[in-house]
């Protein structure tokens, strides 16, 4: 198009250049339209050009522009691909460091509950002792982490590590200092008081307990046996390396369940009037017992000084009560006779021998069944209690009464049986002794009516 352009230009100037020499000799108003054409084509050429060569300006600014736009979309590309291989390795970092976290995590969940666990441990077993007389704040560091939600701090640890050295430390010490201590009437004094670690605190030979509700060491209203005070005495006012000494190892449990536990009236009393019922019973048979007991070795010691002095009968024992209706029946009658009345001599002597035998053995026999109505009784208690809105009280009361009763029905039964079986044989004793004597008085008879 250019070279078109070029040549028609070139025939526009020849063209011009002739009528310029024929202009030169005559000028026509023909002449003039064409010259102006050929003006205005000239213009227009011009113009042309310069848009052709704008346009070609553009055209070569877009080609700059659509380079420099290709190489920053390769770059931006190239910077695409590094983020995207960037971003893929930061992924595999942040699911291991998620990984690594939920380790953590997990980890730090375990430690605090065994740190919570071994706190509320250490707690119960530190408040259940005698060591918090001297340290309260212990016990309340303890509680709140042993309660404590949230993971502990670090203060928390160092102080949890410090108190368990401690308590290591004081479980391993006798302590002796003075403080508060309650009396079993519930008035405070000041007095001396040795710890031995956290099992056992006494004070002038008082065995003492910590009471959590008010965090005071308090006196017992029942305290251990006699000889284990009068240890505990000595024991204060020991400086010897090795001194005798007993101990709770319940850290308090032991004298915990002295205070609560009944004594034997209030035992008794849990059983109600069957109990007291039962217990008269065997009161007045062992009363039996040791008076028919009494009687019969009376009675037998006589027998006995009856049988040295032979000549001399007397009525206040059997064998000398037989021995002198023998004497009286001697001359009268056959010997077969003779044995009857001898027979009914030995006979009116059985029942003084064992007179209340029978008693004793309808006691025992008694008193188990009496044992029984008491857990008949008691387990209906205990079935209403269950049924109705007397709540846990009634049914322990009825469970208490069932068994109390029982027992202490065995109790006096089997005392009895054992008491009777004896008097038994002990009366029996002396009626086969009756028959002897008997016997040899009917022999030595007929020994002399044969000769």
């Amino acid at each position: 198009m250019k070279s078109l352009l070029i040549l028609m230009g070139t025939v526009l100037a020849l063209t011009a250049q002739t009528s310029a020499a024929e202009t030169a000799a005559s000028s026509t108003p023909l002449d003039e339209l064409v010259a102006s054409v050929q003006e205005a084509r000239k213009k227009e050429i011009a113009r042309n050009s310069e848009r052709e060569q704008k346009f070609l300006n553009a055209h070569q600014q877009q080609k700059a522009l659509l380079k420099e736009a290709q190489d920053t979309f390769s770059a931006l590309q190239k910077k695409n691909s590094n983020l995207k291989q960037s971003l893929a390795e930061d992924k595999k970092i942040l699911a291991k460091l998620e990984q690594e976290q939920q380790t953590l995590l997990h980890e730090s969940r375990l430690l605090t509950e065994a740190i919570k666990d071994e706190a509320g441990r250490l707690s119960r077993s530190f408040n259940h002792s005698v060591l918090p007389a001297f340290n309260a704040d212990r016990s309340a560091r303890l509680n709140q982490l042993a309660l404590n939600r949230t993971v502990p701090s670090r203060e928390q640890l160092y102080q949890y590590w410090e108190d368990l050295n401690t308590i290591l430390a004081d479980s391993s010490r006798i302590t002796r200092t003075t403080t508060t201590i309650t009396r079993s009437t519930g008035d405070p004094i000041t007095a001396p008081v040795t710890f031995i670690g956290p099992f056992t605190a006494v004070s002038n030979g008082n065995f003492l307990r910590y009471y959590p509700e008010t965090g005071q060491l308090g006196i017992p209203v029942k305290q251990p046996r006699f000889n284990l005070r009068i240890d505990a005495e000595g024991f204060e006012r020991s400086h010897e390396p090795m001194a005798l000494m007993a101990i709770d190892p319940g850290r308090g449990k032991l004298l915990e369940q002295l205070e609560t536990s009944p004594s034997i009236i209030e035992r008794i009393d849990q059983g109600g009037f069957i109990a007291w019922l039962i217990i008269a019973l065997g009161a007045f048979g062992v009363g039996l017992l040791i008076t028919r007991h009494m009687s019969l070795m009376r009675e037998n010691r006589r027998i006995q000084q009856q049988q040295v002095h032979m000549d001399d009968l007397s009525r206040s024992n059997a064998l000398g009560r037989v021995l002198m209706a023998w004497e009286k029946h001697r001359q009268q009658g056959s010997p077969e006779n003779l044995e009857l009345r001898l027979d009914e001599a030995i006979m009116a002597e059985i029942p003084r021998l064992e007179s209340w035998q029978s008693a004793i053995k309808l006691m025992a026999a008694i008193a188990p069944m009496l044992g029984l109505l008491g857990t008949i009784t008691g387990m209906i208690r205990t079935f209403q209690g269950m049924s109705g809105n007397a709540g846990q009280h009634l049914m322990a009361v009825g469970i208490s009464q069932a068994l109390i009763t029982t027992a202490i029905g065995l109790m006096v039964a089997i005392p009895l049986l054992l008491g009777h079986a004896f008097l038994t044989n002990r009366s029996r004793q002396l009626v086969l002794l009756l028959d002897r004597q008997a016997a040899g008085l009917m022999a030595e008879h007929l020994e002399k009516k044969a000769c």
